[in-house]
C-alpha cells in the first residue's frame, strides 16, 4: 500500500466484461488463510453459475479454490482457467535462463574477439520479444546470435511454437491437447551439457495439464487483470501512498467501479 512497506493486498476481480473490469474485493493480504473467508463467503448458487475463473499457479489459492469446490469437483475442473500468460512467464523464465548460459559461454569463448563480443550485445530483448514484434535492426542482431549459438535458435523456436498454438483462434481443447503434446515430445530432443530446460516446464504443464487446457474451451485470462493493477498503480501513486486499508479500498471502488457513474464520458 505504501512505498517501501511490505503490506500487500488481494483484488477479486471480475473479468467478464474485458471492456468494463469490475472490483469484487479487496482483501487485506494475500495468504490463503487471508483470502480463504472472502471464498467461504460465495453462496453455492453463485458457485453453481459461474462460467470460469482465471487463476495462476500459485499452489496457496490453486488448493483453496479446489477446496471451496469440493462438493462440486467436476465444476471446479469445468471452469477454472490456469492463465495463459502466467504459463508463458514460466515458460519463458526458463528460456531465457538458457539464453544467459549461452552468453555467458560464448562470451567467454570470444573474449578475445572484440567484434563478436559487440554483435552478442542488445540481444536480450529482441531474444524475448517474438519475431513479429521486432524491427529490423532487432531481427538482424537475433538472427547474428542464433548463428553463434544454433542450440539457442532451437530453444527459441520451441517456445514460439507452443505460443503459436496458444494464438489459434479456433483450435478445440482436444486439438490443442493434441498439439502440446507433440510438441512436449519435441521438447525432449532438446539438451545442452545434459541439461534441458524444458523438462521442469513440461513437469507443471502436466500436474495442470486440464485446467491449462481450458484456455481452448473458455477463452479467458488475467490479462484485463494487469490493466487493472496498472490503474491501481495510478491510484496508489496519485495518494501518495494510502496508512488505511478501507480509505484505499473506497478509493479503488470509487475510481474503478462508479467512476463512470460520478463522471460519465457523455
Amino acid at each position: 500500500m505504501r512505498k517501501g512497506h511490505s503490506h500487500y493486498l488481494t483484488i477479486v476481480s471480475d473479468i467478464s466484461s474485458l471492456n468494463n473490469t469490475k472490483i469484487l474485493a479487496v482483501i487485506d493480504g494475500r495468504t490463503v488463510d487471508d483470502i480463504r473467508p472472502f471464498l467461504e463467503s460465495i453462496p453455492p448458487r453463485i458457485l453453481q453459475n459461474l462460467e470460469g475463473i482465471s487463476i495462476d499457479m500459485s499452489a496457496g489459492y490453486y488448493s483453496a479454490l479446489k477446496e471451496l469446490f469440493k462438493n462440486i469437483p467436476e465444476k471446479f475442473d469445468e471452469i477454472v482457467v490456469i492463465d495463459r500468460f502466467h504459463v508463458a512467464k514460466l515458460l519463458g523464465d526458463k528460456i531465457d535462463g538458457e539464453r544467459k548460459k549461452s552468453i555467458k559461454a560464448l562470451k567467454e569463448e570470444y573474449k578475445d574477439d572484440e567484434t563478436t563480443l559487440k554483435e552478442l550485445k542488445s540481444t536480450m530483448w529482441p531474444f524475448r520479444h517474438h519475431p513479429e514484434n521486432l524491427d529490423d535492426a532487432e531481427t538482424d542482431r537475433l538472427k547474428k546470435l542464433f548463428e553463434y549459438s544454433p542450440n539457442l535458435k532451437k530453444c527459441h523456436a520451441l517456445r514460439e511454437e507452443l505460443y503459436t498454438i496458444f494464438e489459434e483462434k479456433n483450435i478445440t481443447k482436444a486439438d490443442a491437447r493434441e498439439k502440446i503434446d507433440q510438441w512436449c515430445i519435441d521438447t525432449e530432443e532438446y539438451e545442452t551439457k545434459g541439461y534441458n530446460p524444458f523438462k521442469a516446464f513440461v513437469k507443471t504443464y502436466r500436474k495442470f495439464e486440464e485446467h491449462i487446457l481450458n484456455y481452448f474451451t473458455h477463452r479467458i485470462s488475467s490479462g484485463a487483470v494487469e490493466g487493472l493493477n496498472n490503474k491501481i498503480k495510478v491510484i496508489k501513486r496519485r495518494g501518495f501512498g494510502f496508512r488505511n486499508v478501507l480509505n484505499f479500498t473506497k478509493r479503488l471502488f470509487l475510481d474503478i467501479n462508479y467512476r463512470s457513474v460520478f463522471m460519465p464520458s457523455k
